[in-house]
């Protein structure tokens, strides 16, 4: 006799491969999806850093200890810094505008997970997003300070030491600066100063 059809068990078993490789698939693209977005994550965030710890350098070979309206060069704690650097701003208009000073404030904003930065009172630029933490620390007379003010001291630091975490850092941790809180850092960099007052020969 001649078969012209499937019985229910084999349109039952065929059901039941078909679904198990359609779940299969969709693992797998599920997981491609993930990984994409991971490694964007990474990038950005590397983007971000490099970008920040590029832009507070520059600000930093050039920086003063006094701005020219008599406020502090160099003023922050663990998570903001404020550099006033030489500078030559041409304003266009109808007559120039020539300026040697500009200033730059970095600060991290703990509740929105970002660093922002803002030259002149201009509005805040985010350079890095979904980051745990940052902390910047100062070298200061042959030690490591959590805070600095250039009008206070009267020189700038020796070197400032920027780091930033991406994850792992703990969100109840009050003081960036307690290190046996924190993980190592996933970006750290430390500036010297060449204009720094030397420091007995001790080297950050």
């Amino acid at each position: 006799m001649t078969r012209k059809g499937f019985t229910l068990v084999e349109v039952l078993v065929a059901l039941l491969i078909l679904a198990l490789l359609s779940g299969a698939v969709y693992q797998f693209m599920a997981s491609i999806s993930e990984d994409r977005a991971r490694i964007e994550t990474v990038a950005n965030r590397n983007i971000g850093a490099t970008r920040l710890l590029t832009l507070i350098e520059s600000d930093l070979l050039t920086c003063v200890a006094v701005a020219d309206d008599g406020s502090s060069g160099i003023k922050g704690d663990a998570s903001s810094l404020r550099i006033a650097r030489r500078a030559v701003k041409i304003s266009v208009g109808s007559a120039a505008n020539f300026s040697d000073a500009t200033m730059t404030e970095y600060r991290f904003n703990k509740s929105a997970r970002t660093l922002v930065a803002s030259r002149d009172g201009s509005a805040a630029d985010e350079l890095v997003t979904d980051i745990s933490s940052v902390r910047f620390r100062f070298f200061h007379e042959g030690e490591w300070v959590s805070s600095f003010d250039s009008s206070a001291t009267g020189a700038v630091p020796a070197a400032v030491e920027v780091a930033v975490w991406f994850t792992g850092a703990d969100d109840d941790a009050e003081d960036p600066d307690a290190d046996v809180r924190l993980p190592p850092p996933d970006r750290i960099r430390v500036i010297g100063i060449h204009d720094a007052v030397p420091t007995g020969g001790v080297s950050p």
